[in-house]
């Protein structure tokens, strides 16, 4: 934490999960498979910003991340990273610093051709 430049330093694990109506099967025509782990290079993921990082700093590269797809649909991600966030330093017995988050995506419909 830096107090004069109100910048934390902080590794976060987020674990983001949506439903892609395009990754669903039925696991009794893959032999009961519910699950399957796919790069996340192949597949749509929703874009999500820290608002008030600055940096970020992933911990793996690319080609090392994979996201979890079950059977009905559901995508889960985890994100690893270090994050340099601005703060509005509010000092009391503790210092607290709150990051904001953005998601930016779109509904189904405005995604098909």
């Amino acid at each position: 934490m830096d107090q004069a430049e109100e910048t934390a330093i902080f590794s976060a694990e987020f674990i983001l999960e949506w439903n892609d109506a395009f990754l669903k099967w039925d696991p009794v025509e893959f032999d009961g498979r519910k699950k399957i782990k796919i790069k996340e290079q192949l597949v749509w993921r929703p874009d999500v910003i820290v608002s008030t990082s600055i940096a970020k700093e992933t911990l793996l590269d690319a080609n090392q991340l994979y996201l979890e797809v079950f059977f009905d649909g559901t995508v889960r991600q985890s994100i690893y990273a270090v994050y340099t966030n601005l703060c509005d330093m509010k000092v009391s017995c503790a210092v607290i610093c709150e990051p904001e988050f953005l998601k930016k995506t779109f509904p189904l419909y405005s995604a098909l051709p």
